[in-house]
């Protein structure tokens, strides 16, 4: 019998603020609305093989952290995840929603 992976929150407020749509300080609306769409996705896909096969599931492993990832939300938004796979089902853990650092523009003064 085939079990499909487990989805969970390392922060119940995190969760309740995606699923129920409440405002999350310093998280924009529409990065908001993306997460709740991303964990939908989520929530259909049957097995880690598949996350991390599909691209429109957005996984990314984090470079020389084994267990840890990453799921695009948007260009510069995204969930840190941990990966869990010796667990039975296998599980992924939202771990929070992280922003990547704003680079300069080139040739922007510093």
């Amino acid at each position: 019998m085939h079990l499909s992976m487990e989805l969970l929150f390392d922060d119940s407020g995190l969760k309740d603020a995606i699923q129920l749509d409440r405002p999350v300080p310093g998280l924009p609306a529409g990065v908001r609305e993306r997460a709740r769409h991303r964990l939908r996705l989520l929530q259909a896909i049957p097995d880690i093989r598949t996350l991390k096969s599909w691209k429109s599931a957005g996984y990314r492993p984090a470079r020389g952290r084994s267990g840890l990832g990453r799921i695009s939300l948007s260009d510069s938004w995204y969930f840190s995840v941990r990966v869990d796979e010796s667990l039975n089902p296998p599980s992924i853990t939202i771990i929070d929603i992280d922003q990547e650092p704003r680079q300069a523009a080139v040739g922007a003064r510093t």
